[in-house]
C-alpha cells in the first residue's frame, strides 16, 4: 500500500501511473477499495489519485512513478471524507498521511456530519463500542493485517473501518502539547474484522513466482 503527499497537476491514474505497455494485469495491479461498491476500483476504471487515501501498487518487475506535482502543506488541516455502504454495513477505506507529516493515530481527529450539528471528536476519545469508527489502524506487513499501529507514516497506506455515513477524519498536528509517556492504546477488541484481502487476482498470476510479488515502487515528484 503506497500514498502521495504532493498533489498532482492531472490526477488522474493513467496520468499519475503512466504505464508504457498499458495496464497488463499479469505485470500489474493497481486500484483503491470502495466501500460503496463492495469492491476495489482498478487503473483501468480511472480513479483519480489524492493525497490522503491509499492505494494499492503491485508490480512484478517494479514500477516508476513520475508526474508534476505541488507538496502537501503542512500547515493546514486535511480532511478525508470516508465512505459507508448502509445496505452491506462495509466501512473499509484506505487511508494515508496527506504529507510528509507523521501523524499520533490517538490524536486523528473524525468530524461527524450526520449529526443535527457537526461534531468533532478525537479517536483517543471514544470507547471501543462507539457508533462512529473502528479505532483500529490496520496495515498489511510481511503478508499478513496487523492492528497495533499508533502512528501514520507518510508514503504509506493503512486501513480504517467507519460505522456511518457522514464521517471524515481530519489530519491535524499535535504540537507541543503531545506526551509521549502519556500515549493511550487506542486498539480496539471490537469484531469487526480484518480488511479487505490484497488485489486478489494478481496473487494468482504470480503462483509460479512464489505466491505474490509485493515490489516497492519507486516515486519521483517533479515539483
Amino acid at each position: 500500500m503506497i500514498s502521495f503527499t504532493h498533489w498532482p497537476n492531472n490526477p488522474s491514474a493513467s496520468s499519475v501511473f503512466s504505464l508504457d505497455f498499458g495496464y497488463d494485469t499479469t505485470k500489474y495491479k493497481i486500484g483503491y477499495y470502495d466501500a460503496e461498491k463492495g469492491r476495489y476500483v482498478e487503473f483501468h476504471e480511472g480513479f483519480q489519485v489524492i493525497p490522503g487515501y491509499a492505494y494499492w501498487l503491485l508490480a512484478r518487475d517494479g514500477l516508476n512513478v513520475n508526474f508534476d506535482g505541488v507538496s502537501v502543506s503542512t500547515d493546514r488541516q486535511v480532511e478525508v471524507m470516508l465512505k459507508y455502504n448502509s445496505e452491506t454495513g462495509d466501512g473499509w477505506n484506505m487511508i494515508a498521511s496527506p504529507n510528509d507529516e507523521l501523524y499520533y493515530w490517538e490524536y486523528i481527529e473524525i468530524v461527524l456530519y450526520n449529526k443535527s450539528e457537526n461534531h468533532i471528536l478525537k479517536i483517543r476519545e471514544l470507547q471501543d463500542d462507539n457508533e462512529y469508527i473502528s479505532t483500529n489502524l490496520w496495515s498489511w506487513d510481511d503478508g499478513e493485517y496487523k492492528a497495533d499501529n499508533d502512528v501514520i507514516l507518510p508514503g504509506k497506506g493503512y486501513w480504517v473501518k467507519v460505522k456511518d455515513n457522514g464521517i471524515s477524519i481530519r489530519f491535524v498536528q499535535t504540537g507541543n502539547d503531545y506526551n509521549y509517556e502519556e500515549r493511550k492504546s487506542v486498539k480496539s477488541n471490537d469484531s469487526d474484522g480484518e480488511p479487505p484481502q490484497p488485489m486478489g487476482s494478481f496473487l494468482d498470476n504470480f503462483k509460479d513466482i512464489g505466491g505474490g510479488c509485493f515490489i516497492d515502487s519507486l516515486v519521483v515528484l517533479n515539483k
